[in-house]
């Protein structure tokens, strides 16, 4: 039938491509004289990879459907894993026009249109992350800036905790030192044999209170009458003649007999 002789054409106007183990594929662009390509995987076991970086992107399985113009435009490759790997390449304008052999459209070609689809839309999701995994990787102008300045904060870092490890391990002694901390518990304690670090004799503390006497609450506040607040008016100088009038008034009168 038609169907049969469409197939057939097809088939005489695939590329075949072979491939060993470790043996790479090189997809044509969309722009080729031929026109866009779609490569099927027949037989055997692949991946799909970066070309710069040979970073893995996808594992290919037998009767998968690559489109090459996608794999072009992402500057990636097929590389084959097994020995046995058998694709064929096939050109778009050979499919389109085996399918119009009849009035009406067999129903291989849409099963093959939406296998394609979703192999594309599935390619495409890993070709964008890995892309934008490579280039986040990539080397920036900036990055020795970056590096020295990570290496002198680690240097620091080290020389912080060294300077604050010699600190600790010595012990100044005189005003303000603090004692050391014994190894094990004293011998008082009865619970292993006294073994501690060399002892030093610590300053007795100085508390305010030894060295200002606190006064009582009750001797330093009045009660009564004499705590209350008393102002002195000042004194008012008079004329001299007042102040002998005043001294004769003030002399009491004789009492008579």
């Amino acid at each position: 039938g038609c169907s049969d002789a469409a197939l057939s054409t097809i088939a005489l106007q695939a590329e075949r491509v072979p491939l060993e183990a470790r043996e790479l594929w090189e997809p044509l662009p969309d722009g080729d004289a031929s026109g866009p390509r779609i490569g099927i995987l027949v037989a055997g076991r692949a991946v799909v990879e970066l070309s710069a970086s040979g970073r893995e992107v996808m594992p290919i399985m037998a009767g998968m459907v690559l489109p090459e113009g996608l794999l072009a435009d992402f500057k990636a490759r097929v590389r084959a894993v097994s020995s046995d790997c058998e694709a064929y390449r096939i050109r778009l304008c050979d499919l389109l026009g085996a399918s119009k052999f009849d009035a009406r459209e067999p129903d291989w070609f849409y099963q093959f249109r939406v296998i394609e689809k979703e192999c594309t839309q599935k390619l495409r999701t890993r070709l964008v992350n890995a892309r934008g995994l490579a280039n986040h990787t990539k080397a920036h102008p900036c990055d020795p800036c970056i590096n020295d300045w990570k290496a002198r904060r680690q240097e620091s870092v080290r020389r912080a905790q060294e300077l604050r490890a010699d600190r600790a391990g010595v012990l100044l002694e005189g005003k303000g030192s603090l004692p050391q901390l014994p190894l094990l518990p004293p011998s008082d304690f009865h619970s292993t044999s006294y073994r501690s670090w060399k002892k030093v004799q610590a300053p007795a503390p100085i508390f305010p209170s030894s060295i200002f006497p606190r006064k009582s609450r009750s001797a330093s506040i009045a009660k009564g009458r004499g705590s209350q607040a008393s102002v002195r008016l000042p004194r008012i100088s008079s004329a001299p003649s007042l102040n002998s009038k005043s001294a004769g008034s003030a002399t009491p009168p004789a009492v008579a007999a």
